[in-house]
């Protein structure tokens, strides 16, 4: 399974990196680190790009986040429906087990097709990057 971003005839989208504070741009630059030492992101050249957005946690952390509203506003979406809520809960409710789970780190997992990689360019100060997996944004 791999992840495919389907943007139709769209030309590239191209957005300039927003200004970061010395804190942010540490926290940015230690993110940029770990994923490339991870190899989930690679340096780019690709003419797509969107810049990055740096935003305070309620504990007065910083999370390290992307702005792909750009390109979301331009991809073809999928077709597929989502089932009704009522229609959940009357499956579920012969249920006799249980489980819950956290797949934040789950979406590292799923691979983006070779087609795609360039469209998830984002720019950080002077440089370009792209990610090989599905980000948790």
């Amino acid at each position: 399974m791999e992840f495919s971003i389907d943007t139709g005839t769209s030309p590239p989208i191209k957005s300039q990196p927003y200004r970061v504070s010395n804190a942010e741009g540490d926290v940015m630059e230690a993110e940029i680190n770990q994923y490339l030492g991870l190899n989930l992101i690679r340096p780019s050249t690709s003419p797509w790009s969107s810049p990055v957005l740096m935003i305070r946690k309620p504990d007065g952390g910083i999370r390290f986040c992307i702005d792909y509203r750009k390109l979301n506003a331009i991809t073809v979406k999928d077709c597929y429906p989502m089932p009704l809520i009522d229609d959940i809960l009357d499956v579920l409710g012969n249920a006799r087990l249980f489980s819950t789970m956290d797949i934040a780190s789950g979406y590292w997992n799923v691979p983006i097709h070779p087609d795609s990689i360039s469209k998830t360019a984002f720019t950080i100060k002077f440089e370009l990057y792209a990610s090989d997996a599905v980000r948790f944004v």
